[in-house]
């Protein structure tokens, strides 16, 4: 739980999605914004449509990786809370209770700015209204790793369960926060982000801040 003992993720949650989609026939300015949008919408609030016209693949692709980023996330708060090993079920249950918390995401894209013509790069303001759920839940996260000796017993994650699921009638959203993303551009022409700006939406999107504090 502390911070100098999280081991951040090597790759971020919309890496792993593959924040990508081929150029299509409409303006690069404006598929670069409609790239994040769509890849913002399937991986957090769980709407491919848009997505999968994006990157042409189908429903079952498309849910997928949508189920792929949610257990990154998992795996991500896993880490957070000390937790080296989860169960199947544990990691179910985790699972879905992440895709209730992640449908409270608030964003908005904004337009994209060319930033190197040559290298086809463009720069997205996405503004986010963190989700407040472990921000509530903090204390009684902090005291049950505390009051653990093993925080891989499942006893210790069904407390986390427990906890999350007790605080899920209060969540809300914080107040706005705009991140900065580089949108890049493949030698194949298809778009990409860097990880440290995938890496910074994902920890700004549920505000894990209160948990890193921790001493």
């Amino acid at each position: 739980m502390r911070k100098h003992k999280i081991k951040r993720m090597a790759a971020a949650v919309l890496a792993i999605v593959a924040l990508a989609m081929a150029l299509s026939s409409c303006s690069s300015r404006v598929d670069a914004s409609a790239f994040v949008k769509s890849a913002l919408e399937m991986q957090y609030l769980g709407q491919y449509d848009a997505y999968m016209k994006c990157m042409d693949i189908t429903e079952d692709e498309a849910q997928e990786l949508y189920q792929e980023g949610m257990e990154a996330e998992v795996s991500y708060l896993a880490t957070i809370l000390g937790i080296e090993e989860l169960s199947d079920s544990s990691e179910e249950q985790l699972v879905e209770l992440y895709k209730q918390i992640c449908l409270h995401s608030s964003f908005e894209v904004g337009e994209a700015v060319l930033t190197d013509e040559e290298a086809k790069t463009y720069s997205v303001e996405v503004t986010i209204k963190p989700i407040n759920l472990l921000t509530l839940a903090a204390d009684d996260l902090i005291a049950n790793f505390s009051n653990t000796t093993d925080t891989n017993d499942p006893a210790y994650t069904e407390a986390v369960v427990e906890i999350l699921n007790r605080h899920l009638p209060d969540i809300a959203n914080e107040d706005a926060k705009t991140v900065t993303v580089q949108v890049l551009t493949s030698d194949e022409g298809v778009f990409y982000l860097k990880e440290e700006d995938a890496n910074e939406i994902v920890e700004t999107m549920i505000d894990y801040s209160s948990l890193f504090s921790y001493e």
